[in-house]
């Protein structure tokens, strides 16, 4: 089915654009006016835009995340009341109508249509829906138990999105701080240093070790500026290329567990979460086997999803969950031995909420750690760059200074 960009009346004074599937523009137009709409123009997307939908469409403007939180939320609301994922789809699509959202819904309500399943669609748009959420999707696909999914993945969102606008607030002046400096050196690289270096070489000076360095530097970033941009984005995008192979994502996730205070943050939230999302599972009768696929969904960190995995294999053979997840390198043994006794006394569910509970103030009390020691730190960082600089300019006239005395 075509995807069609339409340019309608909301209103006497009110022009709206979106895009829009449908069989033909004869459809698409008798849709926007059962919307309330007056259509202007509609014009094939692929057309219009030359170039293929997936590549242009990423720079349309995103859904908010709020709205991916809402909707997440009433389509788990929708599951449950027994609507199909099809007509929960129908149903937000129309609330959604006039934002990115209601865009994104389009798609997938289109994709469904053909038979996906709703993890598919959802994969099809990597830039709203991530790899974490789709894993999700499917795995509460595969338990039929995507009613609970779905409510979780609202939850996460919602708690990852407080963490989010805590740390952005937290490090909104650190960033300031390094904006200016970077403008600031830029400034004395670009234009001061030059200027100085010319006065000098007219001397006939010979220029001390710091200097001459400096003077590299000032000459990398006036004249080679365009090299440095090429290489940063043929990194950027070759890095991206690497971390979607599974072997150098498995590399690079066992060395992000490896570096300090970092390392222990990710495995602290991986726990958070496995303990979140089982308790959840199992209070609603979900048997152990199956949560554990939703657990390794879950799990960001692919070392730790196989150590998830290889868990949930000795679970399905007979084994106790806190015997199976000591067997893995990063699960805590204390935490394993908690569960093991858990289990005995029949209180897993409530010592994996306790233990979701003390995580999450756990990773609260070291995030608030990074972001004050982080201010300290910049300040530290970029007066260093700038003394540096003042010191390797100031070294030659002192020079000076001391030959005429």
């Amino acid at each position: 089915m075509p995807l069609y960009n339409y340019t309608a009346k909301a209103s006497p004074d009110k022009v709206v654009r979106g895009e829009m599937y449908a069989q033909n523009t004869s459809a698409l137009s008798d849709r926007l006016i059962g919307m309330g709409l007056h259509p202007l123009d509609i014009v094939p997307a692929e057309e219009e835009q030359g170039l293929p939908h997936r590549w242009w469409r990423r720079f349309l403007r995103a859904p908010a995340r709020a709205d991916l939180i809402r909707f997440t939320r009433q389509l788990a609301t929708l599951v449950g009341a027994g609507v199909t994922v099809h007509g929960g789809l129908e149903l937000l699509s129309k609330q959604y109508a006039q934002s990115p959202m209601g865009r994104v819904l389009e798609g997938i309500l289109e994709r469904v249509r053909d038979g996906q399943r709703l993890s598919e669609a959802c994969s099809a748009w990597p830039e709203v829906f991530s790899e974490f959420y789709v894993n999700m999707i499917r795995a509460g696909e595969a338990g039929g138990m995507l009613e609970l999914v779905l409510d979780h993945l609202a939850d996460f969102l919602e708690k990852e999105d407080e963490v989010r606008k805590q740390i952005q607030a937290a490090l909104a002046y650190p960033v300031l701080m390094l904006i200016i400096g970077m403008i600031t050196v830029t400034v004395l690289l670009t234009f001061v240093v030059p200027r100085i270096v010319d006065m000098f070489q007219e001397m006939g000076q010979q220029l001390p070790l710091p200097t001459r360095m400096l003077i590299g530097v000032s000459h990398l970033v006036t004249h080679w500026w365009w090299l440095l941009l090429i290489l940063l984005v043929g990194g950027v995008a070759l890095g991206k290329t690497r971390l979607s192979q599974p072997a150098f994502r498995r590399r690079v996730d066992g060395w992000k567990l490896k570096l300090p205070f970092f390392g222990g943050l990710i495995v602290q939230g991986e726990i958070t979460q496995f303990a979140r999302t089982l308790s959840a599972l199992l209070s609603h009768g979900v048997p152990v086997h199956r949560a554990f696929e939703v657990v390794m969904a879950a799990c960001k960190n692919s070392v730790i999803r196989e150590e998830f995995r290889q868990a949930g294999e000795a679970i399905r053979k007979g084994a106790r969950i806190g015997r199976s997840l000591q067997a893995g390198k990063h699960f805590p043994d204390m935490t394993a031995r908690m569960l093991s006794i858990a289990e005995e006394t029949n209180q897993l569910e409530t010592v994996l909420e306790r233990i979701a509970r003390s995580g999450s103030r756990e990773i609260e009390r070291r995030v608030a750690i990074f972001t004050r020691l982080l201010e300290p730190a910049m300040i530290i960082l970029i007066g260093g760059i700038i003394g540096f600089i003042v010191f390797a300019m100031m070294m030659p006239i002192f020079q000076i200074d001391f030959v005429v005395q």
